[in-house]
């Protein structure tokens, strides 16, 4: 009962109720301590080896009712003496990687470890920094790691890579593949073994954390004209869960054991709960947490700013924070991952820098004109709170810089059709999904739509000839589509059984079709006969590559190596491909670095007699933003 007296004081709910500080709470252990001595002294009738027994699991029990102790009121005490002041520090980069700007950090729910995903050797992969140690470590096996989340007991992290979703120890070892998950988008873990998982289109799943077939746990409410659920984050009794709701932008409560749905708030971005009754979010970039009943799954009062700035994954709601029970909250702030300003800057083929094209801006997804004008390139909207992309349209020789798109989603992915007349953009204006559509090239009249599905896709190429288009799948897994643009114009997938399909682009005779895939386990450039796959296939790189660029007489193929080189590739051949030794040109510096990563294709290209190549550059000074860690975030400077 005494030791009992002790851990109840500790969680009292009234501060004043508390002990109040860890010296009276050492003094009331040593007290009971003595008096277990002295009592165990007087029973002398006890046997020597009954009270040796005896001895020790009294002092047993003190360690363990003392760890509890420090554990579970060292918190409340500090809250209490109103002494402690919240610590910041920013884990340092690995050494020879870079931060990736579109995967954030994850605390552990201990509060000891932060994952994150950062790239090396163009890959990117999974790394742990334990907050008492100077180095993060690697994790094998993790390559192309998105999305990570912690198990609820600290010790192995989920992930999604390959289509697959997966989980490792957060101390390295064999990655586990535990079911088919392509488009994965964030994960949360229960302490019953549970795993529910969603996708960018569509609803949540679940699926058992020792691997199974997935099943499906909630459908998007066609009446709220919703089309995906994501980013789920359980709640203290494992059986409710936070998610959020796209293209409505909201927060709601599902349960494990019920349909029934809990609307709780607007937000830009996910919300996780964090003890003692918080739950955090953001709007307009400004991290917010508000008092949360996570027992009634209500808002109990009025939401306060954390930290401003944060930086996020528009297009899929995922923004850069997260937060540990214990108190500790990490975050990245000042980049999000569309504003890394950048230079459209020419190079020769040996790397020297020729001059850079219209002023420095938030670029990304360069596509020169068949004739090289002008340049279709995605910028953030500066009118824009949520940082929406559009597309704008550079004029090379005067360096003129015109606005396309206009309406308020994102407008991604420029294409240009063969005679440069028009150009084909993914947008997610209507519902939150991408879609294709087509406007003029000189800007005149609106966009039309070309094609729409709730699986949602974006363009990679026209073809020479004007009559089909090449596309990327966003869900199931990312495979290549094609539609034909003239006749029936019935979409289909290039290799239904594939996936992972990137930057697909049709050689200048449209004989051929060169991507890049993770179908080997490591990104690699290949070419197979197009517009019909299967009459003939060659692996293009060695040693990893992604982002294909064809020279205008298809007698070149150009990608971007793992190791941050420019690679060319002669091609030859009539009737078969034949495909020559790789050449390394200059190793070119570009936004993200090589690897593909989400929402981004080939930071690149290149003129028809493949003499000059267009790179945009990221800007000194540019460099992803660090990852805060804030230990005891409730406490005030």
């Amino acid at each position: 009962p005494s030791l009992d007296h002790v851990v109840s004081t500790c969680l009292a709910k009234d501060p004043d109720e508390r002990w109040q500080s860890a010296s009276d709470v050492m003094r009331e252990l040593k007290w009971i301590a003595e008096a277990g001595s002295q009592a165990a002294a007087s029973t002398t009738a006890a046997p020597a080896a009954r009270r040796a027994s005896g001895d020790r699991v009294a002092w047993t029990l003190l360690a363990v009712v003392t760890a509890a102790a420090i554990a579970l009121g060292i918190p409340y005490l500090r809250s209490a003496s109103g002494d402690v002041h919240p610590i910041r520090f920013s884990v340092s980069v690995p050494q020879n990687a870079t931060l990736s700007r579109i995967s954030f950090p994850v605390v552990s729910p201990d509060g000891r470890r932060v994952a994150f995903v950062a790239i090396r050797g163009g890959t990117p992969l999974l790394w742990v920094q334990a907050l008492d140690a100077l180095e993060a470590q690697p994790l094998p096996g993790t390559e192309n790691a998105g999305f990570p989340f912690w198990s609820p007991d600290s010790h192995t992290l989920g992930f999604g890579a390959g289509g697959k979703l997966k989980t490792i120890d957060a101390g390295g070892g064999p990655v586990q593949s535990l079911c088919d998950a392509p488009g994965n988008l964030g994960g949360t873990w229960n302490r019953d073994g549970l795993i529910v998982f969603g996708y960018l289109t569509g609803g949540l799943s679940k699926v058992p954390a020792a691997g199974g077939q997935p099943t499906p746990l909630t459908t998007p409410d066609v009446s709220r004209k919703e089309v995906a659920h994501r980013l789920p984050a359980f709640l203290p009794d494992g059986r409710h869960f936070l998610y959020f709701a796209a293209p409505s932008n909201t927060i709601w409560v599902g349960s494990l054991d019920s349909k029934e749905t809990t609307r709780l708030l607007t937000t830009d971005s996910q919300a996780q709960y964090a003890a003692p009754g918080y739950l955090f979010f953001v709007r307009q970039g400004t991290l917010f947490a508000q008092p949360f009943d996570a027992r009634r799954a209500t808002l109990t009062g009025e939401a306060a700013p954390i930290a401003e700035q944060l930086a996020s994954n528009n297009p899929v709601n995922y923004a850069a924070f997260s937060v540990s029970d214990s108190g500790v909250l990490a975050y990245r702030a000042g980049d999000r991952a569309t504003n890394t300003r950048t230079q459209l800057t020419w190079f020769d083929r040996t790397g020297k820098a020729l001059g850079p094209i219209a002023q420095p801006d938030v670029y990304r997804n360069p596509a020169l004109s068949p004739d090289g004008s002008r340049v279709a390139v995605e910028a953030t909207d500066p009118q824009s709170p949520q940082s929406t992309q559009d597309i704008w349209v550079v004029e090379v020789a005067r360096g003129v810089t015109s606005r396309f798109t206009f309406d308020p989603g994102n407008d991604i992915f420029p294409v240009w059709s063969p005679d440069g007349s028009r150009l084909m953009f993914g947008s997610d204006r209507e519902g939150g999904v991408f879609n294709l559509y087509q406007k003029r090239a000189d800007g005149v009249g609106r966009e039309e739509p070309v094609l729409k599905s709730p699986a949602g896709m974006l363009p990679n190429d026209w073809s020479p000839d004007g009559r089909t288009l090449v596309y990327r799948t966003i869900e199931g897994g990312f495979p290549l589509g094609i539609l034909p643009l003239v006749g029936e114009r019935k979409p289909h997938l290039f290799e239904p059984s594939r996936v992972n399909q990137n930057t697909g682009q049709v050689s200048p005779d449209g004989r051929w079709i060169a991507y890049h895939t993770l179908e080997s386990g490591r990104v690699e450039v290949y070419v197979q006969s197009f517009p019909a796959a299967g009459a003939g296939k060659w692996q293009i790189s060695k040693g990893g590559g992604a982002d294909v660029r064809w020279r205008g007489d298809g007698r070149e193929l150009f990608y971007y190596a793992l190791d941050g080189r420019l690679m060319a590739v002669p091609i030859t051949g009539s009737t078969a491909l034949e495909v020559g030794v790789a050449v390394p040109l200059f190793e070119a510096r570009m936004l993200n670095g090589p690897g593909p990563q989400a929402g981004f294709k080939q930071q690149y290209d290149v003129t028809r007699d493949g003499q000059r190549f267009l790179l945009n550059v990221p800007l000194e000074g540019s460099a992803s933003s660090p990852i805060t860690v804030v230990v005891n975030w409730q406490a005030r400077d």
